[in-house]
Protein backbone atom coordinates (compact mmCIF):
# COMPACT_ATOMS: atom_id res chain seq x y z
CA UNK A 1 0.00 0.00 0.00
CA UNK A 2 1.33 3.41 -0.98
CA UNK A 3 -0.26 6.58 0.31
CA UNK A 4 -0.09 8.99 -2.62
CA UNK A 5 -1.93 11.83 -0.92
CA UNK A 6 -3.34 12.43 2.55
CA UNK A 7 -4.47 15.87 3.61
CA UNK A 8 -7.57 17.46 5.17
CA UNK A 9 -9.67 14.28 5.15
CA UNK A 10 -8.83 13.46 1.53
CA UNK A 11 -6.64 10.46 0.72
CA UNK A 12 -5.51 8.56 -2.37
CA UNK A 13 -4.02 5.15 -1.71
CA UNK A 14 -2.53 2.78 -4.28
CA UNK A 15 -2.40 -0.96 -3.67
CA UNK A 16 0.27 -2.60 -5.79
CA UNK A 17 1.91 -5.99 -5.97
CA UNK A 18 -1.19 -7.86 -4.77
CA UNK A 19 -0.83 -10.45 -7.54
CA UNK A 20 1.50 -13.42 -7.79
CA UNK A 21 3.25 -15.41 -10.47
CA UNK A 22 2.10 -14.72 -14.01
CA UNK A 23 -0.81 -12.48 -12.99
CA UNK A 24 -1.10 -9.08 -14.64
CA UNK A 25 -0.13 -6.50 -12.04
CA UNK A 26 -2.87 -3.90 -12.01
CA UNK A 27 -2.75 -1.11 -9.49
CA UNK A 28 -5.89 -0.72 -7.44
CA UNK A 29 -6.62 2.71 -5.99
CA UNK A 30 -8.89 3.96 -3.27
CA UNK A 31 -9.95 7.56 -2.90
CA UNK A 32 -11.23 8.52 0.54
CA UNK A 33 -12.98 11.76 1.34
CA UNK A 34 -14.15 12.30 4.93
CA UNK A 35 -14.57 8.56 5.66
CA UNK A 36 -16.38 7.75 2.39
CA UNK A 37 -14.47 5.76 -0.19
CA UNK A 38 -14.34 4.78 -3.83
CA UNK A 39 -12.31 1.85 -5.15
CA UNK A 40 -10.98 2.16 -8.68
CA UNK A 41 -10.45 -1.05 -10.63
CA UNK A 42 -10.73 -3.51 -7.71
CA UNK A 43 -9.18 -6.40 -9.62
CA UNK A 44 -9.79 -10.09 -9.92
CA UNK A 45 -10.74 -12.97 -7.66
CA UNK A 46 -7.18 -13.81 -6.70
CA UNK A 47 -6.46 -10.44 -5.11
CA UNK A 48 -9.91 -9.77 -3.63
CA UNK A 49 -9.07 -11.04 -0.13
CA UNK A 50 -5.78 -9.14 0.04
CA UNK A 51 -7.35 -5.90 -1.16
CA UNK A 52 -10.36 -6.23 1.15
CA UNK A 53 -8.01 -6.78 4.09
CA UNK A 54 -5.91 -3.77 3.13
CA UNK A 55 -8.82 -1.37 2.76
CA UNK A 56 -10.39 -2.60 5.99
CA UNK A 57 -7.45 -1.10 7.84
CA UNK A 58 -8.38 2.32 6.40
CA UNK A 59 -12.19 2.43 6.18
CA UNK A 60 -15.22 0.53 7.42
CA UNK A 61 -16.98 -1.65 4.86
CA UNK A 62 -20.15 0.47 5.16
CA UNK A 63 -18.16 3.51 4.02
CA UNK A 64 -17.33 2.02 0.63
CA UNK A 65 -19.78 4.05 -1.45
CA UNK A 66 -18.53 3.67 -5.02
CA UNK A 67 -16.67 1.27 -7.29
CA UNK A 68 -15.30 2.41 -10.63
CA UNK A 69 -14.37 -0.05 -13.39
CA UNK A 70 -12.27 1.53 -16.16
CA UNK A 71 -12.76 -1.42 -18.53
CA UNK A 72 -13.83 -5.07 -18.76
CA UNK A 73 -10.56 -7.00 -18.45
CA UNK A 74 -10.49 -9.65 -15.68
CA UNK A 75 -7.59 -7.97 -13.85
CA UNK A 76 -9.90 -4.97 -13.35
CA UNK A 77 -13.42 -6.29 -12.95
CA UNK A 78 -13.54 -10.02 -12.17
CA UNK A 79 -14.18 -9.44 -8.45
CA UNK A 80 -17.19 -7.18 -9.15
CA UNK A 81 -19.72 -9.58 -7.67
CA UNK A 82 -17.74 -10.08 -4.47
CA UNK A 83 -17.41 -6.32 -3.84
CA UNK A 84 -21.08 -5.69 -4.56
CA UNK A 85 -22.22 -8.58 -2.35
CA UNK A 86 -20.25 -7.42 0.71
CA UNK A 87 -21.05 -3.72 0.37
CA UNK A 88 -23.84 -1.33 -0.51
CA UNK A 89 -21.59 0.45 -3.01
CA UNK A 90 -22.80 1.69 -6.38
CA UNK A 91 -20.61 0.70 -9.32
CA UNK A 92 -19.92 2.61 -12.53
CA UNK A 93 -18.43 1.64 -15.87
CA UNK A 94 -18.59 2.62 -19.50
CA UNK A 95 -21.80 1.65 -21.27
CA UNK A 96 -19.66 -0.21 -23.80
CA UNK A 97 -18.46 -2.70 -21.16
CA UNK A 98 -21.76 -3.46 -19.36
CA UNK A 99 -22.42 -6.46 -21.61
CA UNK A 100 -19.29 -8.16 -20.24
CA UNK A 101 -20.51 -8.05 -16.62
CA UNK A 102 -22.66 -11.23 -16.86
CA UNK A 103 -19.56 -13.19 -17.91
CA UNK A 104 -18.02 -12.50 -14.50
CA UNK A 105 -20.92 -14.06 -12.61
CA UNK A 106 -22.51 -10.87 -11.30
CA UNK A 107 -25.44 -11.87 -9.13
CA UNK A 108 -28.97 -10.80 -10.08
CA UNK A 109 -29.32 -9.20 -6.63
CA UNK A 110 -26.59 -6.63 -7.31
CA UNK A 111 -26.79 -5.97 -11.06
CA UNK A 112 -29.12 -2.99 -10.44
CA UNK A 113 -26.28 -1.24 -8.59
CA UNK A 114 -24.05 -1.19 -11.66
CA UNK A 115 -24.57 2.01 -13.61
CA UNK A 116 -23.50 2.82 -17.16
CA UNK A 117 -21.54 5.91 -18.00
CA UNK A 118 -22.55 7.01 -21.51
CA UNK A 119 -19.73 6.47 -23.97
CA UNK A 120 -19.98 10.13 -24.96
CA UNK A 121 -18.85 11.03 -21.45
Amino acid sequence: MIELFNENGHMNVMFNDLGEGLMVQSNQHMIVHNDEAMILDPGGHKIYTKLFSSISSIIKKKNLKYIFFSHQDPDIIASANAWLMISEAEAYLSELWIRFIPHFGVDKYVISRIHCIPDEG
